[in-house]
Protein backbone atom coordinates (compact mmCIF):
# COMPACT_ATOMS: atom_id res chain seq x y z
CA UNK A 1 0.00 0.00 0.00
CA UNK A 2 2.74 2.52 1.22
CA UNK A 3 4.58 1.76 -2.28
CA UNK A 4 1.27 2.84 -4.29
CA UNK A 5 0.79 6.07 -2.67
CA UNK A 6 4.42 7.14 -2.83
CA UNK A 7 4.04 6.25 -6.29
CA UNK A 8 1.07 7.66 -6.59
CA UNK A 9 2.97 11.04 -5.19
CA UNK A 10 0.47 10.80 -2.00
CA UNK A 11 2.39 12.74 1.34
CA UNK A 12 3.52 9.36 3.18
CA UNK A 13 5.13 8.90 6.74
CA UNK A 14 6.15 5.42 7.21
CA UNK A 15 6.95 3.84 10.20
CA UNK A 16 8.88 1.05 11.16
CA UNK A 17 10.80 -0.57 14.23
CA UNK A 18 13.61 -0.15 11.74
CA UNK A 19 13.69 2.65 9.35
CA UNK A 20 16.15 1.02 7.06
CA UNK A 21 13.49 -1.81 6.80
CA UNK A 22 11.06 1.05 4.26
CA UNK A 23 14.14 3.40 3.44
CA UNK A 24 13.50 1.72 -0.01
CA UNK A 25 10.50 2.60 -0.52
CA UNK A 26 10.63 6.15 0.86
CA UNK A 27 13.91 6.30 -1.54
CA UNK A 28 11.27 6.16 -4.28
CA UNK A 29 10.18 9.99 -3.84
CA UNK A 30 11.86 11.29 -1.12
CA UNK A 31 10.44 14.63 -1.94
CA UNK A 32 6.50 13.14 -0.61
CA UNK A 33 7.71 10.68 1.81
CA UNK A 34 9.34 9.86 4.86
CA UNK A 35 10.76 7.03 6.83
CA UNK A 36 11.08 7.02 10.28
CA UNK A 37 12.40 4.70 12.88
CA UNK A 38 9.32 4.23 15.86
CA UNK A 39 8.77 1.64 18.26
CA UNK A 40 4.81 1.19 18.58
CA UNK A 41 4.95 0.35 22.62
CA UNK A 42 6.62 3.33 23.13
CA UNK A 43 3.63 5.82 23.67
CA UNK A 44 5.61 8.93 24.08
CA UNK A 45 7.87 7.89 20.66
CA UNK A 46 4.17 7.65 18.74
CA UNK A 47 3.06 11.21 19.99
CA UNK A 48 6.42 12.94 18.85
CA UNK A 49 5.91 11.08 15.57
CA UNK A 50 2.28 11.91 14.97
CA UNK A 51 3.18 15.27 15.88
CA UNK A 52 6.17 15.89 13.68
CA UNK A 53 3.99 14.47 10.85
CA UNK A 54 1.33 17.12 11.40
CA UNK A 55 3.46 20.02 11.76
CA UNK A 56 4.82 19.10 8.56
CA UNK A 57 2.18 18.16 6.75
CA UNK A 58 -1.11 18.85 8.63
CA UNK A 59 -3.50 16.90 9.51
CA UNK A 60 -3.11 13.64 9.67
CA UNK A 61 -5.56 12.05 6.62
CA UNK A 62 -5.14 8.30 6.86
CA UNK A 63 -3.70 5.66 9.36
CA UNK A 64 -2.66 2.55 8.09
CA UNK A 65 -1.83 0.70 11.04
CA UNK A 66 0.05 -2.57 10.60
CA UNK A 67 1.74 -3.13 13.35
CA UNK A 68 2.15 -6.68 15.22
CA UNK A 69 3.64 -10.25 14.66
CA UNK A 70 2.55 -13.77 15.82
CA UNK A 71 4.34 -16.26 18.26
CA UNK A 72 4.22 -19.63 17.68
CA UNK A 73 4.83 -22.08 20.18
CA UNK A 74 3.04 -24.67 22.44
CA UNK A 75 1.23 -22.48 25.15
CA UNK A 76 2.50 -24.35 28.52
CA UNK A 77 6.71 -23.37 26.73
CA UNK A 78 5.45 -19.80 25.71
CA UNK A 79 8.03 -17.68 27.80
CA UNK A 80 5.77 -15.27 29.80
CA UNK A 81 8.34 -12.26 28.84
CA UNK A 82 7.87 -12.70 25.05
CA UNK A 83 4.05 -12.95 25.22
CA UNK A 84 4.31 -9.72 27.08
CA UNK A 85 5.94 -8.73 24.28
CA UNK A 86 3.61 -9.44 21.35
CA UNK A 87 0.65 -8.40 23.55
CA UNK A 88 2.45 -4.82 23.57
CA UNK A 89 2.71 -4.88 20.44
CA UNK A 90 -0.19 -6.35 18.62
CA UNK A 91 -3.22 -4.57 21.18
CA UNK A 92 -1.14 -1.20 22.45
CA UNK A 93 1.20 -1.11 19.56
CA UNK A 94 -2.36 -0.59 17.41
CA UNK A 95 -4.58 1.21 19.74
CA UNK A 96 -1.97 4.06 20.32
CA UNK A 97 -1.89 5.39 17.24
CA UNK A 98 -5.41 5.37 16.48
CA UNK A 99 -5.65 7.35 19.94
CA UNK A 100 -3.25 9.84 18.95
CA UNK A 101 -4.67 10.50 15.80
CA UNK A 102 -8.70 10.05 16.15
CA UNK A 103 -8.63 13.47 17.85
CA UNK A 104 -7.56 15.51 14.78
CA UNK A 105 -9.70 13.32 12.69
CA UNK A 106 -12.73 13.69 14.91
CA UNK A 107 -12.04 17.15 14.90
CA UNK A 108 -12.06 17.22 11.03
CA UNK A 109 -14.84 14.86 11.02
CA UNK A 110 -12.71 13.02 8.61
CA UNK A 111 -10.03 10.45 8.24
CA UNK A 112 -10.31 6.39 7.46
CA UNK A 113 -8.50 3.89 9.32
CA UNK A 114 -7.39 1.14 7.52
CA UNK A 115 -6.27 -1.67 9.86
CA UNK A 116 -4.31 -4.78 8.72
CA UNK A 117 -3.00 -6.20 11.94
CA UNK A 118 -5.73 -8.68 12.91
CA UNK A 119 -4.80 -11.28 9.66
CA UNK A 120 -1.34 -11.71 10.82
CA UNK A 121 -1.94 -12.67 15.09
CA UNK A 122 -4.93 -15.21 14.24
CA UNK A 123 -1.99 -17.61 13.81
CA UNK A 124 -1.19 -18.25 17.41
CA UNK A 125 -3.46 -18.79 20.31
CA UNK A 126 -1.65 -15.87 21.92
CA UNK A 127 -1.97 -13.37 18.55
CA UNK A 128 -5.68 -14.67 18.96
CA UNK A 129 -5.95 -13.45 22.56
CA UNK A 130 -4.10 -9.89 21.46
CA UNK A 131 -6.84 -9.63 18.98
CA UNK A 132 -9.49 -10.62 20.77
CA UNK A 133 -8.63 -7.91 23.66
CA UNK A 134 -8.41 -5.42 20.48
CA UNK A 135 -11.85 -6.09 19.05
CA UNK A 136 -13.37 -6.06 22.06
CA UNK A 137 -11.45 -2.28 22.62
CA UNK A 138 -12.65 -1.23 19.29
CA UNK A 139 -16.43 -1.79 20.11
CA UNK A 140 -15.77 0.53 23.46
CA UNK A 141 -14.79 2.88 21.44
Amino acid sequence: MAQSLVANGQQVWITARRSEDVADIAAMNPATTSALKLDVTNKDAMASAVRAAEERNGATDVLVNDAGYGYFGASRKTEVDAARRMFETNFWGFAEPIETVLPTMRKRRSGPIVSASRMFSQASWHGRTSTEALASWRQAS
